[in-house]
């Protein structure tokens, strides 16, 4: 059977090794390159380092139960555990999601002040449903 991440994950690193032969064939003819491009390589190459880390913190969580990490755009140290009881073996004060939260936020292509808006609720006491709340 074909796992679906690791062959999106091949077909990702293709792009990129497509893209950067792209830019240099028209680095070596003398033309100019799009800045277009140069982005969409950047992206890329962003989108499959952020698949590594995601991979990384997976592996973690299924060895020890779970993964203290630094957020860059949280600006905190965080924790990621594989479920309810993992969680409460994480050090005290250290904002913890579990793997369902972490399924529920990795790729949905939230932007950084979204990010920062479920981890202010996490806060709080929060959990990450991924179903809106209404109130009466």
């Amino acid at each position: 059977m074909i796992n679906a991440t690791s062959f999106k994950d091949d077909r990702l690193a293709l792009h990129i090794v497509k893209g950067k032969e792209a830019i240099a064939k028209l680095e070596q003819a003398g033309a100019p390159v799009p800045y277009t491009w140069q982005d969409a390589l950047a992206e890329l190459e962003a989108e499959m380092a952020h698949r590594r880390n995601v991979k990384e913190i997976v592996s973690l969580m299924e060895a020890d139960g779970y993964a203290i990490v630094w957020s860059d755009t949280l600006g905190e140290t965080m924790a990621f555990a594989k479920d309810d009881l993992a969680a409460a073996q994480v050090p005290g004060g250290i904002v913890t999601y579990t793997r369902d939260e972490l399924e529920q936020i990795v790729g949905k292509g939230h932007d950084p002040d979204m990010l920062k808006l479920i981890h202010e609720g996490k806060t709080h006491g929060g959990k990450v449903t991924g179903q809106k709340e209404t109130r009466p």
